[in-house]
């Protein structure tokens, strides 16, 4: 087996640098090559961060009129994210310096910036070195969206297969509701499978909206193991059956600090390079482990924190020779057949794994397979989410309140409405924006809850949620729809929702939603 080693050099010594630099791939020397020329500024603090000379190039970074206005201020200060901070205190402090160590900043005004920092701490002064990338990172984030839909373009057949699937149940069952009535036990089978198909829909639909949606990265605490049981599922759903597909991943893994959206595109990609790997099938397999960043150093010397995500993505393919294996994180290099890939998948990964401050590895052999380890930084003492009560839809209590109902899809409206009538409601209902403004108008002060959809003609539901929100401020509005962005649907809250609902949803679901805002009061 051979193994790629990808991370950046250790600069050490000129000599020791030079040699590093040529074993690199092309990849990261291109990504490098991109940040020449970019804007630089130059400082010198104190233990405490604390500026006391800065030059011309670190205040136009920072938006700043003069070098003298950033005198006392503090460049851990701009940091945008805790993390940052206490991860440059922290490499300070046990290693005494910093190597391009990617932070997002604010400027004085601030707005957001990615930026480069370079420091040195030497009898209590630290001086330091930044490099604005912000429009290196804007045309790397344009880069990672075109390989998002060239993926989902990868997967198109697959997924129409397995939606006609789904459909297929659906018609099937539903056709055979009527022969089978009589008989409870098969009644239920059908109606239970409908239910199945429908839920696995919806389930696909919004892995590939999240998939695909174009937003800046976030990075959160993020369990690697959920990420990659939602590839498998999508994997199963649009790869061929010929490929068996098998999960080996640590039940106590601990999380990372990361960009969940990336890490699936990235994840994604290399199950798509394994795939394609095997024309006739073959075995695909996704592990996770744990493994110290001591183990790694001798292979990555920037391997700094104390313990690594390790992340295997492994295939009985065709394998590689050494010299494609030098250069499968070019962009643009592809091994495929013309309009089979166009060679950027692998150059995104390394892109979003450097990004991450991780590395990549690749051991292949001709005829044997290929295996991708993907390393990621521990989170070290993070925190799990709170979990859901154990309460069910159907422990819901109903009520005697009086619910507007906006849906311009009318099975569903009367869904939604026959099952908050048989909870005790009472439900008024409408078509579009402009009725649904128009029934609240008219009802005002008997109305406890309004549910929205979003999409609705004639009048979008933003806008009558800003309009009845303007007319009474404590109306409580519930806002549903099938997909919207995390910008627009914090805007919506701004607006004055009280809470959002996903479609498809059950009318179990609103139930809970209608109970919980009006039980929680004003």
């Amino acid at each position: 087996m051979y193994e790629q080693e990808v991370g950046r050099p250790d600069s050490s010594t000129r000599d020791k640098g030079e040699r590093m630099q040529n074993r690199l791939p092309a990849s990261q020397k291109i990504l490098t090559d991109r940040t020449v020329g970019a804007p630089v500024g130059m400082y010198k603090a104190n233990r405490r961060g604390d500026i006391f000379y800065a030059d011309r190039g670190l205040a136009d970074i920072f938006e700043y009129e003069s070098p003298e206005e950033m005198v006392t201020e503090s460049f851990l200060a701009r940091c945008k994210n805790p993390g940052d901070i206490i991860r440059v205190i922290e490499t300070l402090r046990k290693s005494g310096k910093i190597e391009n160590l990617e932070i997002e900043s604010l400027t004085k005004s601030g707005k957001s910036k990615n930026v480069l920092l370079s420091a040195s701490l030497e009898g209590g002064v630290i001086s330091g070195m930044i490099k604005d990338i912000t429009g290196v990172k804007q045309h790397e984030r344009q880069l990672i969206q075109a390989q998002k839909l060239e993926s989902l373009g990868t997967l198109a057949g697959g997924i129409a297969h397995d939606f006609n699937n789904i459909l297929g149940i659906i018609l099937g069952h539903s056709a055979n509701l009527e022969r089978v009535h009589s008989d409870p036990t098969k009644f239920n089978q059908s109606v239970e499978a409908i239910t199945k198909a429908a839920v696995r829909g919806a389930s696909l639909v919004k892995q590939l909206l999240t998939f695909a949606r174009q937003t800046e990265a976030v990075f959160e605490t993020v369990r690697i193991n959920d990420i990659i049981t939602e590839i498998k599922k999508l994997m199963e759903e649009t790869f061929d059956k010929t490929i068996t597909i098998s999960t080996f991943l640590q039940s106590d893994l601990p999380f990372a600090l990361a960009d969940a959206t990336q890490i699936h595109l990235a994840l994604l990609n290399l199950c798509i390079n394994a795939r394609d790997a095997m024309p006739k099938g073959g075995n695909l397999s996704i592990s996770t482990g744990i493994i110290t960043g001591e183990s790694l150093k001798s292979r990555f010397p920037n391997a700094a924190p104390e313990r690594y995500i390790r992340i295997d993505v492994a295939d009985t393919g065709i394998g590689m020779d050494e010299a494609t294996r030098h250069r499968i994180f070019e962009p643009f290099f592809t091994t495929k057949g013309p309009g089979k890939g166009t060679g950027l998948g692998l150059a995104l990964v390394f892109s979003i794994v450097q990004n991450h401050h991780g590395f990549v590895g690749v051991e292949s052999k001709l005829g044997i397979g290929t295996t991708f380890t993907v390393y990621l930084p521990v989170q070290e003492h993070a925190f799990e989410s709170s979990q859901p009560s154990g309460k069910t839809a159907r422990d819901v209590p109903g009520g005697t309140e009086t619910i507007l109902l906006i849906e311009d899809e009318e099975t569903l409206r009367e869904l939604v409405r026959a099952v908050l009538v048989s909870k005790g409601y009472t439900v008024i209902t409408a078509e579009d924006g402009e009725e649904g403004l128009k029934a609240f108008l008219s009802h005002q002060e008997e109305i406890a809850v309004v549910i929205c959809d979003v999409g609705l003609p004639r009048l979008g539901g933003v806008e009558v949620l800003q309009r009845i929100r303007a007319r009474i401020p404590r109306t409580k509005v519930i806002i549903a729809s099938g997909f919207i962005d995390q910008d627009a649907k914090a805007a919506m809250y701004k607006a004055g929702a009280n809470e959002f609902i996903q479609k498809p949803y059950s009318p179990d679901e609103v139930l809970r939603k209608i109970r919980d805002i009006v039980d929680a009061g004003d």
